[in-house]
């Protein structure tokens, strides 16, 4: 099964600055976002703002896992927000997750990494549509892809945005996200490959983030449309917003 269309919901959470519903490949994700805000003393920085983002398990309390999910999208968000414009501030993110992959067998095969690995784009895009409703100042927009290196016979097969089958059979498993101007944002890896391989599964995940701005549609590889789609469902769904937020004029 390829990757399923995203759908997104922005501003439906009245009690927050900003919020976002965002649902991509069985996971879904609702953010809510606040702030600027004073900062306590023993956490403020007197030169920038401080991002705080808290990820919240769909049952449960939140463990190892999610606070691994949160350095990773700490350290992503602090390069995209304007956070020298807001010093002693803080803006808390918080990321609710609501629904994920129900197929028990292939989950079971997932590593605590790999299933770290999947849900992050899906988190990032949900965190920057509730910036974006909160009106926060950023730097820039970014898309992030899940990319697999599967075992094969001869040449390794690398696929962008795998099933979950293919994720739980991957030599190794990447995300790769890139700003819209085409600058690496994140990269983490998990499993077995070399460097070439990483190399190859970085230019994929590049076309895939970035392939609709750049323009470069040819030798486009299967799903590559469904791909490139990323990009504009992020501006429809901002654009549906901002639409239905001026039927009144």
């Amino acid at each position: 099964m390829g990757a399923q269309p995203a759908e997104g919901r922005l501003s439906h959470l009245h009690r927050t600055d900003g919020s976002a519903t965002f649902a991509h490949n069985d996971h879904c994700i609702m953010a809510s976002v606040n702030g600027p805000i004073e900062a306590q003393r023993r956490d403020e920085d007197p030169f920038e703002a401080v991002i705080d983002v808290t990820v919240r398990p769909a049952a449960g309390v939140g463990g190892t896992r999610e606070r691994q999910l949160e350095s990773l999208l700490q350290a992503s968000l602090q390069q995209l927000i304007c956070t020298k414009r807001f010093p002693r501030s803080v803006f808390q993110i918080t990321l609710q997750v609501t629904q994920t992959p129900t197929d028990d067998y292939v989950t079971s095969k997932l590593n605590q990494a790999q299933q770290n690995l999947v849900a992050l784009p899906a988190l990032l895009h949900a965190a920057l549509l509730a910036l974006i409703s909160g009106a926060v100042p950023l730097e820039g927009v970014a898309t992030a892809v899940v990319v697999a290196i599967l075992q094969a016979t001869g040449e390794p097969k690398i696929v962008g945005e795998p099933s979950r089958r293919e994720a739980s059979e991957a030599r190794s498993l990447h995300v790769f996200g890139f700003t819209a101007k085409g600058d690496l944002l994140l990269a983490e890896s998990e499993g077995n490959f070399t460097v070439g391989e990483w190399d190859a599964a970085a230019a994929l995940g590049l076309k895939r983030c970035c392939g609709q701005l750049q323009g470069t549609t040819e030798d486009n590889d299967e799903g590559e449309e469904d791909a490139q789609d990323m990009v504009r469902n992020l501006r429809s769904i901002t654009e549906t917003k901002a639409a239905s937020d001026g039927r009144w004029r």
